[in-house]
């Protein structure tokens, strides 16, 4: 008997087969006969991570030639495309085609590779190259577009993705995940600028549905130089932008400098609903200093405004050259925060593992943390997996307590927090938070008496509300449990460490 096959199955089998498997793949819906696969609605697949190598149709188009003709003809399949840049993306370069219009795409265009050594740049380069050649001509169907290659030199030049009126466009994403290798660009682009009023008019100004917008430093200057009217501009989403600018190393001089950077980016921020700068430093050491007073800054104001891995250098001088106002929250993480200089209001603080570069006494450690709550007059504080938040840290952060370092408004710390959260922060105790809370509430309690023998009064004070600790935290004991249960009348208390069962939320 001659040996199984899957060639010897008729044509007709195989279809059954990945009709099944696309079935399978999809959120449920009725697929029956050949009319349903071409003409149903659009699919939404079950597995979100479209990264994954055994997603359909991929991994049927590469089990076998037979596979790959019948699947690339079911274009309900192809609105989702997807390109490991490890391997050879030539069999799947004519996607774009498979599926009807006017049916949206979503594009990701990505790197598996783990380590250096997995990657060879130039091919890589090839690549991406030749996906973005493929991808061009079908932009004005795109819903997403996302490249998150290893080198960041790798990635296409984003005027090429501005170039036509894409209504569907609701997110696109430039970036690299491994190294910043951008020098070489830079002196090419700068050496060759071409800001003529012909080049600008290549690039469409609408944008409507465009909310997302992830670039590298890299991209975001090259398009300031090649285009500069064109940023500020554009139309994106309206005033819901959510930018993102990542993976970059500014020069101190020339025009990849942080100054120019900061000018193109204030221009934009009328538009942003958020601002997310990260893995951003400076290839300089930056000395800081008082700003002049009257010195020309420039503003940048959104609801949201993110730090995350970015020197401190970077946000010294950052900090020097914008007035920076996140109207709602506010976030560093992994950050070594310098003196800021400016009140900041949002009204909810984010820091996540803070860096201290002090190794000294414990009265000098937290000075990341320090430097930017002296200046913070919000009311609600998270600390997420900071090891200089500790019982010293907590005595300095009582409100009777003046600033006398940093602050250039002599004022309180904390005296509007409202409601504190921490989390997995291991150096302080019970006792040392316990005595922050009683001091901050007795502060607002003495305050509000003053104030109502006097027409003037030094802001608004709250009673702390509600306070949150959670994770790898210190368990809180009896006595102050009972104390909490006694003197904090109306505080919401919530503390579940990791280590300890303990029965929450309560009122207390």
């Amino acid at each position: 008997m001659a040996g199984a096959s899957i060639n010897r199955l008729p044509n007709e089998i195989h279809r059954e087969i990945l009709k099944a498997l696309f079935s399978l793949s999809i959120k449920p819906m009725s697929v029956h006969t050949d009319k349903d696969i071409y003409n149903a609605p659009p699919v939404e697949w079950e597995e979100k991570n479209a990264r994954l190598r055994t997603n359909f149709p991929f991994n049927a188009a590469n089990v076998c030639k037979l596979w790959y003709d019948i699947v690339t003809r079911i274009p309900k399949c192809w609105n989702r495309i997807v390109f490991d840049v490890r391997r050879d993306p030539t069999p799947f370069l004519d996607a774009f085609s498979w599926s009807d219009y006017p049916e949206t795409l979503e594009v990701v265009v990505f790197s598996s590779a783990t380590e250096f050594k997995m990657v060879d740049r130039k091919r890589e380069a090839r690549r991406v190259a030749a996906i973005t050649k493929a991808l061009h001509p079908h932009l004005h169907r795109c819903k997403s577009v996302i490249f998150e290659v290893a080198y960041s030199s790798s990635l296409p030049l984003p005027s090429g993705f501005f170039e036509e009126y894409a209504p569907d466009l609701k997110k696109l994403s430039l970036g690299c995940n491994m190294a910043v290798d951008d020098s070489q660009r830079c002196s090419d682009a700068w050496a060759n600028p071409t800001t003529s009023d012909a080049e600008y008019l290549y690039l469409s100004q609408d944008f409507p549905m465009l909310v997302e917008l992830s670039l590298t430093g890299f991209c975001f200057m090259y398009l300031a130089l090649h285009h500069p009217n064109w940023l500020q501009d554009v139309r994106m989403g309206g005033s819901n932008l959510h930018l993102s600018i990542s993976s970059f190393e500014f020069v101190d001089r020339g025009f990849f400098t942080l100054p120019t950077f900061v000018h193109y980016l204030s221009q934009m921020h009328g538009r942003l609903n958020s601002l997310s700068l990260s893995d951003l430093c400076l290839s300089y050491e930056h000395e800081d200093e008082p700003r002049r007073r009257g010195a020309a800054v420039h503003k940048i104001s959104c609801p949201r405004i993110n730090f995350k891995n970015v020197c401190d250098g970077f946000l010294s001088q950052f900090y020097s050259l914008v007035n920076v106002t996140a109207r709602e929250c506010q976030s560093f993480t992994d950050c070594e925060i310098p003196i800021i200089r400016q009140k900041q209001r949002g009204r909810v603080l984010l820091l996540k593992n803070i860096e201290d570069s002090s190794n000294g006494p414990s009265e000098e450690r937290g000075t990341g943390l320090r430097n930017i709550l002296e200046v913070w007059s919000g009311s609600e504080l998270k600390i997420r997996s900071c090891k200089a938040f500790d019982d010293t840290l907590l005595d300095w952060l009582k409100p009777g307590v003046k600033s006398v370092s940093n602050d250039p408004f002599g004022a309180h710390h904390s005296v509007a927090i409202s409601s504190l959260c921490v989390r997995d922060c291991e150096n302080f105790t019970s006792r040392g938070m316990r005595e922050f809370i009683d001091a901050q509430n007795k502060f607002s309690e003495a305050e509000d008496e003053n104030d109502s023998d006097s027409d003037e009064s030094d802001g608004e004070r709250i009673r702390l509300r509600y306070l949150t600790v959670t994770g790898k935290c210190p368990e809180i004991t009896q006595e102050d449990r009972d104390f909490y249960g006694a003197k904090s009348a109306g505080l919401t208390l919530t503390w579940k460490s990791t280590q300890v069962s303990v029965h929450e939320p309560e009122k207390v």
